[in-house]
């Protein structure tokens, strides 16, 4: 009696689901970076395995590695971008939102280190991203909704003279994101630390760069 060999194999799919398949790949190799933490680990093999799928069916989506890691930045850093703008849905004060912002930060990174880490510890935004406008760069997405946010605090508290705001959004949102990357790291790193409360920390950074004016009467 002939044997039968038993395999794992994925279930293909039909016609016109090729755009399910690029995201399983995708999402494979986001794995394999969180699992291993380092670009070295990655290759288009190692990702069709994780997928299940046969080592050609991965270059009908992508033309090599660096494809495959630029549209893994672009999706995962898609997810971050998202994650920080649901954070301040409703919230009407721009101040309140720019702090809601920042926390969401904070929570992106504790509770998807990998996926933060893949994005922010990797270069690999730099790798992929090649010679081009920063607009066009993976991630710079959610740089411009923090200059935006920050603008946005500007728009509503202009000089009490009456005069242009020099203030530029651009710089102001550098010291915030350089100062809140900094926290999720430190915190990532010595979680033993005594950390004040995140919301104080964040409150006081933004009113470090942002100082509101008292309200009238």
């Amino acid at each position: 009696m002939e044997s039968q060999k038993q395999t794992t194999t994925r279930k293909r799919n039909r016609r016109g689901e090729g755009q399910k398949l690029r995201d399983e790949l995708i999402d494979a190799a986001s794995r394999l970076l969180e699992q291993h933490g380092a670009v070295e680990a990655l290759s288009l093999r190692a990702v069709a395995t994780e997928a299940g799928v046969s080592a050609p069916s991965v270059y009908r989506h992508f033309d090599d590695l660096d494809d495959l890691l630029l549209a893994v930045v672009e999706a995962r850093f898609g997810d971050f971008e998202q994650h920080l703008a649901a954070a301040t849905d409703g919230i009407d004060d721009p101040f309140a939102a720019l702090v809601a912002m920042g926390r969401a930060y904070l929570q992106f990174a504790d509770e998807q280190p990998g996926r933060y880490q893949a994005i922010f510890h990797h270069g690999l935004a730099d790798r992929v991203a090649g010679d081009v406008p920063f607009e066009e760069v993976p991630g710079s997405g959610c740089f411009v909704a923090i200059v935006d946010a920050v603008q946005r605090c500007l728009d509503a508290e202009p000089p009490d003279d009456g005069s242009s705001d020099e203030r530029d959004a651009f710089r102001i949102a550098v010291h915030l994101w350089t100062g809140v990357h900094g926290i999720a790291d430190l915190r990532a790193n010595h979680p033993a630390f005594p950390w004040p409360p995140i919301d104080d920390l964040l409150t006081d950074m933004a009113e470090q760069v942002l100082p509101r004016r008292p309200s009238p009467g």
